[in-house]
This record gives structure tokens, C-alpha cells and sequence, in this order.
């Protein structure tokens, strides 16, 4: 049902998300959290088994979220589902920023001092944030209405 979607809202939600997600997965898979405190522009510390654990499952439920994405845009035949997913997807952004603040305490408020992964980590999930509400809100085109999508309703 992806195919009634507006060309690039569906190019966007069926190759470039899964895509970007999948990439943070792999990040965070392959260097753990030696290449999460890359984030924080602090001095690094010896890596703590939990640490290394929780960037690993971090990755874990970004592979997650990238699988059940590609799932629903290549075989959902319903666009209520698609949409619901992509209101998940948007909704999910939002603890993002905010876990991502908080780890940064004092230093959330001057972007300036940020490091370059964590502008990319602010950042990313922004333009994509706005993308996916610009989606919902019908702004990127409308979704075709085919006669299989009128029995359905």
C-alpha cells in the first residue's frame, strides 16, 4: 500500500529511514559504546561491561525499528497502518532529543560545544522528525485513493 503514497514520502519512508536507522544500529553494534562516547564531548573513561551492553542493545532496537519499518512499507495493504507506524517513528524521536539533552546536562545549551556525532545525533532525527509530520499532515502530497483503498474503507 506504500505504492499510493506520494513519490517522495514513499522513497524516503521505504529506503532512506530504514536505511539511516539501520546505519545508527551498526554504528553502535560495531564500536558499542566506545563509539557512543564520541557523543559527549568529554574525556573518555574506560568502557564498563553495562555500558558496552546497553550501546549494543541500543542497536539492537534500532535494527529492530528499521525491520518492522520495511516490514510495514513493503507489505502492509493498509494506509492506516503505514501512517500509525510513522506517527510511532515521529513520536519516538521526541525521548531522542531528550535522552540525548540530558546526557549533555549543562552543555545541552550550548550547541556550539557540541561534538560532530552529536550535532549528526540532534540533528538527523530533526529533518527527519519534520519530514514525517509534514507526511502525516499531508504536506508532501496526498496518498492516492485506488479502488482497492475504497473497499477498505
Amino acid at each position: 500500500m506504500a505504492n499510493t503514497m506520494a513519490p517522495f514520502p514513499r522513497i524516503f519512508f521505504r529506503y532512506v529511514e530504514p536505511m539511516m536507522i539501520t546505519f545508527g544500529s551498526v554504528n553502535l553494534m560495531f564500536s558499542g559504546a566506545a563509539g557512543a562516547s564520541t557523543y559527549l564531548s568529554q574525556s573518555p573513561h574506560p568502557t564498563m561491561a553495562t555500558e558496552h551492553f546497553l550501546a549494543l542493545q541500543g542497536g539492537n532496537m534500532m535494527l529492530l525499528a528499521a525491520m518492522l519499518l520495511i516490514t510495514v512499507m513493503w507489505t502492509s495493504n493498509e494506509i492506516k497502518t503505514i501512517r500509525f507506524t510513522i506517527m510511532a517513528l515521529a513520536i519516538s524521536d521526541i525521548p531522542h532529543w531528550i535522552f540525548g539533552l540530558w546526557c549533555l546536562g549543562p552543555l545541552a545549551f550550548e550547541p556550539s560545544s557540541w561534538s560532530t556525532e552529536m550535532m549528526g545525533y540532534m540533528g538527523v532525527p530533526a529533518v527527519t522528525f519534520l519530514i514525517k509530520v509534514a507526511y502525516l499532515l499531508g504536506w508532501l502530497g496526498n496518498d492516492q485513493v485506488t479502488e482497492k483503498v475504497k473497499k477498505e474503507l
